[in-house]
């Protein structure tokens, strides 16, 4: 009977053990698939919540497609101008970078590197800035370019998840995460 009993209490012990680690891992995967948009700088953490990449065409007569690639939190509404361009209005923060991709209509997976030479490049960028406090009415926003870093790109069933990593010119840590559809724009010139 002693046996039994222990057999028992150890069998109990154990499963207990598996429900608490199968918890544990379930946890770990909701955060990763649930991660939220965001834009950090240094210490201070902000919400994005939109994504927008602007066609501008090729590069000279290369087979290099140039883009604008902008992040915005919700306080923004992006509509299409009269010649399809992207029009931005309202507040809050934003980043943005000047990108080189093998395709027109979409972004090239993979790690796209700051380069400070300008263009031409598949997968680098060679502007980058971010706006604290942008306004669109007003045409003295603070921008901070961006001086170094990786963008890291990557796709699956229409959405892009596109981690930044980076430095300003001010000394500041930029990174940040977008997950979700990119509204596409193309440029009168694309």
């Amino acid at each position: 009977m002693k046996t039994l009993s222990k057999h028992l209490l150890l069998g109990l012990l154990m499963s207990n053990l598996l429900l608490i680690s199968c918890k544990k891992d379930t946890a770990e995967i909701e955060n990763v698939i649930t991660k939220k948009s965001f834009l950090k700088i240094g210490d201070k953490e902000y919400n994005l919540a939109k994504g927008a990449f602007l066609n501008d065409g090729k590069e000279d007569s290369s087979l290099v497609y140039f883009h604008e690639l902008a992040f915005f939190s919700d306080s923004f509404s992006l509509t299409t101008s009269q010649f399809g361009e992207m029009e931005i209005s309202g507040s809050g923060q934003l980043i943005y970078f000047d990108l080189y991709s093998s395709m027109g209509e979409q972004l090239d997976e993979g790690d796209y590197m700051y380069s400070s030479e300008s263009g031409s490049f598949v997968k680098t960028f060679d502007y980058g800035a971010y706006f604290i406090n942008y306004s669109s009415d007003n045409t003295e926003n603070e921008e901070v370019e961006i001086i170094s870093g990786t963008l890291s790109v990557s796709k699956t069933d229409g959405e892009y998840s596109i981690t930044i990593n980076c430095m300003s010119e001010d000394g500041e840590i930029v990174t940040g995460f977008f997950n979700g559809k990119l509204e596409y724009f193309v440029s009168i010139f694309a």
